[in-house]
């Protein structure tokens, strides 16, 4: 659009191309019958016709049947099969048989084009848009008044075709007539001409008939027609003085439809929640500058979505002096959310592509019964810009509104657009639109207050800008948020700063009204300033939750898909207490989970199973495909630096990390945390480009977890330290498909464990209440100084290659098959009581699909089959040497340590293989 012209949109744009197409129409007849009978013979008119067609009208003419041309008191002319192509291919005419008489005489004398007959058969007029090449519908169309006393036309078929539209808008006229009757003049009056309207035809799939009647006397014209269909009825009535000059139009437009449904999809919009129609206005004025007077357009649907629209327009031809005054109305939200997507908006209706939520009913949106909404504004338009003034929105009963806001949308000559107003909403209603939760607002009790303001946003040269925002929460104790703009964050005048501040003095009260648990989570206060440009975001703030502070800086920058984030995050000290982490008291009763189900077990003898009755039996690894499409336009460099973690009994050194993503590669590395005296390295690589690759490398060594795993749960005790090693890598679009393509080595060591004998229990297989509970009959706890296991894994099949617990008094030794991708298990345990040999003690087999194995207890020799024949010996482990190269790979050395050190260390797993490989000195060879 060009700067300081506004575009009168299609509606005006197609009635001036019909008109144009029609006058163009009939002016051709004039013009080329007129230079025919002048300059050229009878023999000679089609080569005429044609060469004038294209002279004077740009458009190929066609002549394919008879053509008659006479001259007279009437210029005529008739003709069979003739068509009429515009050379820019914008409007195209074919009629099957044309007849038209100009009457000359009365033509020079009303200083119109006056035709006594105007006759069309089988004619097809096809208008179409052409696009930027075609000319400008608001070029202004001068032509002279057209009047025609005998119109008789039959199968016609008007037809415009807009760009971007599948079908055509088709109107068809069966049969349409004006037939006159003229009476004589008389003494000292005029002759006075009136007649019949009638006609048939469809517009769409609707059916209409016209009936009517027209007058002509000395003191003008008039014309009163209706038109009727099944469910619509209109009346037109009009008066013009003098159709020469246009002036003194009266034209009155009366209009009533009950299902308004088939006319709005030949708009392409088959959805609108409109039914029903009630129309009336006046235009009054000259046929070159109307009036338009008195509009009332009504349209309702049953369902309580209501549009009123009265006003008037001061120049209807170009849409200037406009003043409407419109008012819409739903009975909820949801109806909005179907208005909007119906009319194709760039604003859709998310909410019902979000996931059901369990507590609203079936088929119940989360804004369904938000309402009634009320909106009212008045457009208003001059020659220097277009505004909608008195805005005024209001959601929610009127005494008690959920929602309210007023102002005003300007948009000028010079393209720039200013939006201003304030707003007053429920803070718990904006919180449910966004959790997209019907149930929500029912949890609430009505504290979490609303939020007030106002705001001035512009838009100049494409660019949004915020020139003035202050928001603030009033009416609750739960939080306190305040929001404003800071022009001295704005080094520009193409930027925009604010400045925030949120304090929550009680998250779990606020948790509460949340439905979310906050409980023991510490006061919280955020505070920064945001600074908002073209294309880029710069966020510098500080986080204070209880003793914890953290200070953040980031920068974003975006250009047409593409968004790259860098930044940094840095925690001095974090407390873990903040966090709602408590170190547990010591005078807790309330037992642990899978305490209560290993009191339940069982003994089984050799050859029984036990299945656990209530284990989950939904698949381990989801089926649902991974969407990284996030990550292919986004760059991110973002460090994350906690310099100490202390609380809940757990004191840690620092933890660093960098977060990469670039061309859909996300990278976490390094990694590196110290915690309990021990430390760890993670490096996980995600390359998402196509299928998806994953890469996991772990290493985690001389970690003291006893009072770390003391806080997750009080039964198992971890005395000593613990070691982790994983390198393992996949591909797969989905977490099932990389589970069954993982490949590559995990292993784990853990020192100094007591394990309760009621967990034995668990499996409710004799050989473990046999041999802990015989040897270690009066205590709870069973001590195991060492437990090693190895795994190789090779497309997702993971197979032990050293799987050890050895105590004081009991060794197990075992063997492990574990499918991820068919989430089976294939485990053997062999335990061995130290001080017998050949003890009459059973092995335990553990099978089945990981959420739900079968445990079955296996005689000693069926088991040493799977673990090793050797294994039948007590107190010699046919994986010792194996078990000592892991353990040393653990500690990062390649051979076992020759120190005093190692010598003399009477725990852990270094004094049990060594103890081990005493006993077994072939194996070190």
């Amino acid at each position: 659009m060009e700067q300081g012209k506004f575009n009168n949109g299609p509606i005006a744009a197609w009635s001036v191309r019909i008109a144009k197409s029609l006058g163009i129409f009939l002016a051709a007849i004039v013009i080329i019958c007129a230079t025919i009978v002048l300059l050229v013979s009878n023999e000679q008119y089609r080569g005429a016709l044609i060469w004038g067609a294209d002279h004077f009208l740009d458009s190929t003419l066609k002549l394919d049947g008879t053509l008659a041309i006479g001259i007279g008191k009437e210029l005529s002319l008739s003709a069979n099969t003739a068509q009429l192509i515009a050379d820019d291919g914008s409007y195209k005419i074919a009629s099957g048989k044309f007849e038209a008489r100009l009457d000359i005489i009365s033509s020079l004398r009303s200083r119109t084009w006056r035709f006594s007959t105007l006759k069309l058969v089988n004619t097809h007029i096809q208008i179409l848009d052409t696009g930027p090449s075609q000319s400008d519908p608001d070029t202004p169309l001068y032509l002279p008044a057209i009047i025609v006393d005998r119109v008789d036309l039959k199968s016609i078929t008007l037809s415009l075709q807009e760009s971007g539209r599948t079908a055509p808008w088709t109107l068809v006229l069966d049969r349409f007539a004006i037939a006159p009757k003229v009476s004589e003049a008389g003494n000292n009056k005029p002759a006075l001409i009136d007649g019949v309207v009638s006609g048939t035809g469809s517009l769409g799939s609707e059916p209409f008939s016209v009936k009517g009647s027209y007058a002509e006397s000395g003191s003008g014209y008039g014309v009163d027609i209706t038109l009727s269909s099944k469910s619509h009825n209109a009346r037109v009535s009009a008066t013009i003085a003098d159709p020469a000059t246009g002036k003194g139009l009266d034209l009155k437009i009366a209009a009533k439809g009950e299902d308004v449904s088939g006319l709005l999809s030949l708009f392409d919009t088959p959805d609108l929640p409109l039914k029903t129609l009630d129309l009336s206005t006046s235009v009054t004025g000259s046929l070159s500058d109307p009036q338009l007077k008195n509009l009332s357009i009504s349209l309702t649907h049953t369902q309580g979505v209501s549009l009123d629209i009265k006003g008037e327009v001061g120049h209807l031809l170009e849409l200037q002096d406009l003043n409407l005054k419109a008012s819409f109305g739903t009975e909820n939200l949801g109806q909005v959310a179907d208005l909007i997507e119906a009319l194709g908006g760039a604003a859709t209706k998310e909410v019902q592509a979000a996931p059901h939520q369990p507590d609203a009913p079936p088929g119940k949106s989360a804004i369904e019964d938000i309402g009634p909404v009320s909106l009212t504004g008045t457009l208003v338009r001059d020659r220097q810009k277009i505004s909608v003034d008195d805005i005024s929105l209001t959601v929610g009963p009127k005494a008690q509104p959920e929602l309210q806001a007023a102002g005003s949308i300007a948009l000028t000559a010079s393209q720039s657009i200013r939006v201003q107003g304030q707003v007053d909403a429920a803070t718990a209603t904006l919180a449910r639109v966004a959790v997209n939760d019907e149930a929500f607002s029912n949890r609430t009790s009505g504290k979490l207050g609303r939020i007030k303001g106002h705001f001035n946003v512009v838009q100049e040269e494409g660019q949004w800008r915020v020139e003035k925002l202050e928001l603030d929460s009033t009416g609750t104790q739960l939080y306190q948020a305040h929001i404003t703009t800071n022009r001295s964050q704005s080094p520009t005048s193409e930027m925009t700063g604010f400045d925030y501040k949120v304090q929550i003095a009680n998250p779990a009260a606020l948790g509460t009204e949340l439905g979310v648990d906050f409980s023991g989570i510490s006061p919280y206060t955020t505070s920064g300033a945001i600074t908002i440009g073209r294309n880029k975001l710069n966020y510098k703030g500080g986080d204070a939750l209880g003793e914890t502070e953290s200070h953040s800086e980031v920068d974003i920058n975006w250009e047409n898909e593409k968004i790259l984030v860098r930044g940094k995050v840095d925690i001095p000290k974090l407390h873990l207490s903040d966090l709602g982490l408590k170190e547990k008291g010591s005078d807790s009763d309330a037992p642990h989970p899978i305490e209560a189900v290993a009191e339940a077990g069982d003994s089984a003898k050799a050859g029984e199973t036990n299945t656990p009755q209530e284990i989950d039996q939904t698949r381990l690894f989801s089926r649902t495909p991974f969407d990284f499409s996030w990550a292919e336009n986004l760059g991110l460099e973002l460090d994350l630096n906690i310099d100490q973690i202390s609380g809940a009994a757990v004191t840690a050194g620092k933890l660093a990390a960098h977060i990469s993503a670039k061309e859909s590669v996300i990278h976490i590395y390094p990694l590196q945390v110290e915690v309990e005296g021990g430390k760890g390295d993670l490096d996980l690589k995600i390359e998402a480009a196509s299928t998806p690759k994953f890469t996991l490398k772990l290493a985690a060594e001389n970690l003291k977890l006893e009072r770390l795993i003391a806080e997750a749960q009080d039964s198992i005790q971890v005395l000593g330290e613990s070691w982790l090693r994983i390198d393992i890598q996949s591909q797969g679009n989905s977490p099932q498909e990389v589970a069954s393509n993982l490949s590559g080595t995990a292993g784990f060591g853990v020192e100094e464990t007591q394990i309760p004998l009621k967990y034995i229990r668990l499996l409710s297989v004799d050989v473990f209440g046999w041999a802990l509970g015989r040897v270690q009959s009066q205590q709870a706890y069973t001590q195991l100084n060492c437990m090693i296991g190895a795994f190789k894994i090779d497309q997702g099949v993971a197979s032990s290659k050293v799987l050890v617990a050895d105590g004081s008094n009991l060794r197990i030794e075992g063997t492990a098959t574990i499918d991820l991708g068919n989430e089976t298990i294939d485990m053997v345990l062999l335990p061995k009581e130290k001080k017998k040999f050949y003890s009459s003690i059973t092995a335990v087999n553990i099978k089945g699909q990981l959420q739900a194995p079968n445990v079955k207890a296996l005689p000693m020799e069926a088991a040493a089959l799977k673990v090793g024949a050797a294994a039948l010996l007590p107190g010699i482990g046919v994986t010792a040497y194996l078990a000592d190269k892991l353990w040393n790979k653990f500690r990062g050395e390649e051979e076992a340590s020759n120190d005093d050190t190692t010598q003399n260390k009477t725990s852990g797993c270094e004094a049990v293989l060594e103890k081990q490989k005493e006993r077994e000195p072939s194996a070190t060879n």
